[in-house]
Order: C-alpha cells, then sequence, then structure tokens
C-alpha cells in the first residue's frame, strides 16, 4: 500500500513567495540606534500601491543562554522603559560594527553578569519582526561559566543578576516575569541545543517548582 502519512512539514510552507517590489523609499530619520525608512510598495498581485510601509533597520542582537556547574542559567533582570515594566531576560545585545555575533555574545555575558565561558555554540538565529524590522537575533549557548570581574554593563543598564534552572525559568515565563517573546523563543531554541548536545538530560522536566530561581546574585563582585 502506499505510504498516506503527512510529512512532518507541509513542502508548500517552504516555497519561497514573490517579493513585493520597492518603487521608493525615503529615510524619515536615522541614528546611531536605529534608521527608520518610509517605502512605497506594490504587491506581487498588482493591487493598490501600499504606502507609507514603514521599515526598521537596526543592527543585530545576540542572547546567550549560559550554563553554569549545576545546570541552572545565568540571567539579568532590568527594568524596559517602553513597556514600563521590569523583566528577567537572558544576557544578550547589540552586534558592534566590525564585530561577529559570536563574540558579541561572548562581550554581552561579561559585561552584564562579569562572567566568561569556557565553551559556547552557535544555535541558530530568529527574526526579530520580519513584518516592520531587518535584523536577527543569534542566539549561543554556552557552558563551564566562571568570574570574570565585576559586571560592566552600559549607561542605561541597571541589572539585577541570578540564575535559575531551566524548571525554574518556565515558571517565571507562566508567571510573565520572563516575558520578553524574542527571549522566550531563545531559550526555548537554545534549551533543545543544549539536549542534543547532552548538556541537559533529555527528559528534564519544566514543570518543576521555581522556588530557588534567582536565588543568589552572581554578578556582583
Amino acid at each position: 500500500m502506499p505510504d498516506t502519512r503527512l510529512p512532518d512539514v507541509d513542502p508548500a510552507l517552504l516555497a519561497p513567495l514573490p517579493a513585493w517590489r520597492v518603487d521608493a523609499s525615503r529615510t524619515l530619520l536615522s541614528d546611531r540606534w536605529l534608521t527608520l525608512r518610509a517605502d512605497t510598495c506594490t504587491l506581487p498581485d498588482g493591487g493598490p500601491t501600499l504606502a507609507p510601509y514603514y521599515v526598521v533597520q537596526e543592527r543585530d542582537w545576540v542572547h546567550a543562554l549560559a550554563f553554569d556547574a549545576h545546570g541552572r542559567v545565568m540571567l539579568v533582570a532590568q527594568h524596559r522603559h517602553a513597556a514600563g515594566a521590569t523583566v528577567v531576560e537572558l544576557p544578550g545585545g547589540i552586534v558592534d560594527d566590525g564585530e561577529s555575533p559570536g563574540d558579541a555574545a561572548a562581550r554581552e555575558l561579561r559585561e552584564e553578569t562579569g562572567h566568561d565561558a569556557t565553551e559556547w555554540h552557535a544555535a541558530g538565529w530568529l527574526w526579530a519582526n520580519p513584518a516592520r524590522q531587518t535584523n536577527r537575533v543569534h542566539l549561543f549557548i554556552a557552558r563551564g561559566l566562571h568570574a570574570a570581574g565585576p559586571a560592566t554593563p552600559d549607561h542605561g543598564e541597571q541589572l539585577a543578576c541570578g540564575s535559575a534552572t531551566p524548571a525554574g525559568i518556565a515558571q517565571l515565563i507562566a508567571t510573565g516575569a520572563f516575558s520578553q517573546a524574542l527571549h522566550v523563543a531563545s531559550f526555548h531554541q537554545g534549551l533543545a541545543a543544549a539536549r542534543a548536545l547532552g548538556w541537559v538530560a533529555p527528559g528534564a522536566a519544566l514543570a518543576a517548582d521555581a522556588g530557588t530561581a534567582l536565588s543568589h546574585n552572581p554578578c556582583q563582585p
């Protein structure tokens, strides 16, 4: 009998779709943080022109999912002005000009937590927001954490540091404390990569009590 099982991924989802035609583009704002442009676009179906379509150009970002010797993940908490909330996140930030994403991840871990790691692996990338932004988020997982001196966060970063088990992070996600969407995605993608490398047991639960999450502050000298 013929195999009638459906594939894990429908091939129709992987076929590239026609790109929009950009008929005009003008820069509205450009500074050290971002460039905002307004495009005039014609869609592939030939329908009415879409204008203005705003596009935000930013430098790529990095996230670091770094495990200590006990399998806990280094985290930071900071107040995010736009949201008006304090959120728990992975260490991370902007890839500087002339810097590789891997070097940026190591730098951000050191600056935000005061720690280095002896082993690093690239764990893929994600679009930040492909509907509006041009940049990507590069994820790296690390282990072999060791203190490298005091944290030296950038101006405008007031950080609290700590660590949590993967189960603790899952609980922080459930309660809304770890609620930055890109960081949630990076956590799950990085955890899968760590499991594939044997760093985390394949059956490690994510539903355990998170009472010991953020139990200490390893960022202090």
